[in-house]
């Protein structure tokens, strides 16, 4: 097992490793003795370690050997999928399969490993000719029908007029049969087909960089800074920036009181604002550090401290918070401060894919508070009614310019010779290395020109997603799907709820930014293991993607699983099954909200539906898949 360097990090009893940009909690018994007897002396200082499990494990001083104490190893606390072995019962083996403690997701992937782009049948090229007949290709009708497997939704185009809450009827014809668009059935199929042949995907809209959530303790390594001639200054308050980037004293930014119960305590300066004001040093009540703390205006305290700064407001966004921060520079006589620095179009772009993820995931939150109440407003503690960071609602923001706060991370070691990356706030997002664009072999990526098209492009059309590159950007595929035509019954087909129908269980969107669950360990689509951190499960260089997402549906179900989904069976297990699919009740009352839809009728398991499929020139590969 090789050796790895990092930085040690001492705050209070509590000892980290910095391994570049990630931060590991230490084990209590993975200290050697030396570093454990008088952690002080080894703050800031580089060490060794080996890396196990994505854990520092035996960390002694850089050079020296690793001597194990008395004190068994014990860890802080349980991470990722260590925490659900610590509960595993006692009499069963540590690498016996459990399914208690097993996490099974909604959905899996197809792998689409690279392809073999000259195959003479699934690689690419010009589409056939569609104005005759071809010899030694296949052109005719394949009748299909259809079963409804489980309960199918085909909402109305138009929801009930209620605001808060959506409900859905039925798209019925005029003999009140069930009506799927035609549109629907071709987009199963084609989903499916791509898959099938390994064909490019149609659509890849995920070209930026995404974005995840920080460890919180990085937030200690952010330093306050501010846009001044198009350079970034830092303003890193009384304390010398450590090697780790953790201040050297007092936290870098004054603590500024304004909410109490997340309601405003009093006036606050706009953001971005040049203020003065006297700052009192004090110890926080954890006794873990010291910080600055703005006094109140008229009041003289003793060991008061006259600083001049800019306000850095970002609203009552969390649970509990207290306070706001005033970023300002008061540095010991002899102490430099490092910069300033040139703010490069990279950390421009990279600040701007980072507040267009932050917008882009929030934006039905964003929407929901529209012609209600402002983002800024603290509508109370629950996640969603806190007050939003302006970051994520104002305009413009996505531009850093003249004057504009932020927090910045340098490079890691001692000298600080570069900036790493800017955020808008101390605990922040943090985009991921790559891009899942960067990540999908040229081969799968949307053909950009005819002769590109892939299988599923030449068999069910192609449309370029931007200019295409012979100039041609369309092109009318080679199969067509009949009306659908419902050949049961209609009381057979269709089932009514009455009154306000059924309350759906709430349906989350894709969330493409958890990269442990979209990104492969290798171009191949293989699963990664299930200990790496979340950096290191991410979307970086080398590694691919999971494939074509899929949801299979429950094999097995009991009898009468769909039946009277109006009762609220959620809390009952029925052969081993929970009524997944309703929303149940709370302190007797259905929950219909903005977070989920109910529906009037839907069309019954059991129901069969017939149409036909339309194919011209197919050749024998493209028919048979």
């Amino acid at each position: 097992m090789g050796l790895e360097r990092g930085v040690l990090l001492v705050q209070g009893k509590r000892i980290q490793v910095q391994r570049g940009k990630t931060v590991h909690n230490v084990a209590t018994g993975e200290v050697s003795p030396e570093i454990s007897a008088n952690p002080a002396k080894f703050k800031d200082k580089e060490v060794e370690f080996e890396l196990s499990g994505g854990q520092p494990k035996k960390i002694r001083p850089a050079g020296g050997e690793f001597r194990p104490g008395a004190a068994a190893p014990t860890p802080d606390r349980p991470s990722g999928n260590r925490a659900a072995a610590q509960l595993r019962p006692q009499s069963q083996p540590s690498g016996a399969a459990s399914s208690a403690g097993d996490f099974h997701n909604p959905y899996n992937f197809v792998p689409a490993p690279p392809r073999k782009t000259d195959d003479p049948d699934l690689g690419d090229c010009a589409p056939v000719v569609q104005d005759k007949f071809v010899d030694n290709r296949y052109s005719g009708r394949i009748r299909v029908r259809m079963t409804a497997a489980t309960p199918i939704l085909v909402p109305e185009a138009e929801p009930s007029e209620d605001p808060g809450h959506k409900t859905f009827g039925l798209r019925r014809g005029p003999d009140q049969k069930p009506l799927i668009p035609v549109s629907s059935v071709r987009g199963m199929l084609r989903a499916a087909y791509e898959a099938v042949t390994n064909s490019r995907f149609g659509r890849f809209s995920a070209r930026r960089r995404l974005a995840f959530r920080m460890a919180a303790n990085e937030g200690l390594s952010m330093v306050p800074a501010r846009i001044e001639g198009g350079k970034v200054r830092l303003l890193p308050g009384t304390s010398k920036i450590g090697a780790g980037g953790r201040p050297d004293g007092p936290m870098y930014a004054a603590w500024l009181p304004a909410y109490r119960n997340g309601l405003p305590a009093g006036e606050l300066p706009k953001h971005g604002y040049q203020v003065e004001c006297d700052v009192v040093e004090k110890e926080h009540r954890s006794g873990r550090f010291k910080y600055w703390s703005v006094a109140r205006k008229g009041s003289a305290q003793n060991g008061a401290v006259g600083i001049e700064g800019w306000a850095c407001i970002t609203n009552a966004n969390i649970k509990g918070k207290h306070d706001e921060r005033v970023f300002f520079a008061k540095p010991p006589k002899g102490d430099p401060i490092p910069g300033p620095f040139e703010l490069t179009p990279e950390l421009k772009k990279a600040w701007r894919d980072l507040i267009d993820d932050y917008q882009e995931i929030h934006q039905r939150d964003l929407e929901r508070r529209q012609g209600k109440d402002r983002p800024e407003k603290y509508l109370g503690a629950e996640p969603g009614k806190t007050a939003w960071s302006r970051h994520v609602y104002e305009p413009g923001v996505e531009e850093l310019k003249e004057g504009s706060l932020c927090y910045a991370r340098l490079t890691p070691g001692k000298d600080h010779i570069d900036i790493e990356a800017l955020f808008p706030v101390m605990i922040a997002r943090e985009l991921y290395p790559a891009s899942p664009w960067d990540l999908l072999d040229e081969s799968l990526r949307p053909a950009e020109a005819l002769s590109q098209l892939s299988p599923a492009d030449r068999v069910f059309g192609w449309v370029s997603e931007g200019k295409a590159a012979d100039g041609r950007g369309a092109r009318r595929g080679l199969l067509r799907v009949g009306p659908i035509a419902c050949d049961s019954p209609a009381e057979e087909a269709v089932e009514e709820f009455g009154g306000q129908g059924v309350p759906l269980a709430i349906l989350a969107q894709p969330k493409p930014q958890q990269g442990r669950f979209y990104v492969a360990q290798d171009p191949s689509g293989a699963a990664q293991r299930n200990d790496l951190s979340k950096p290191d499960a991410g979307y970086s260089s080398g590694k691919g993607l999971r494939g074509r997402k899929v949801y299979p549906h429950h094999a097995g179900l009991p009898a009468g699983y769909w039946s009277d989904p109006t009762a609220d069976r959620t809390q009952q297990a029925q052969g081993g099954f929970y009524q997944e699919y309703r929303r149940p009740r709370k302190n007797g009352k259905e929950q219909r909200d903005d977070q989920n839809r109910s529906v009037r009728r839907w069309v019954k398991p059991g129901a069969r539906f017939s149409f036909e499929i339309s194919v011209l020139n197919l050749s024998a590969v493209e028919l048979g898949a």
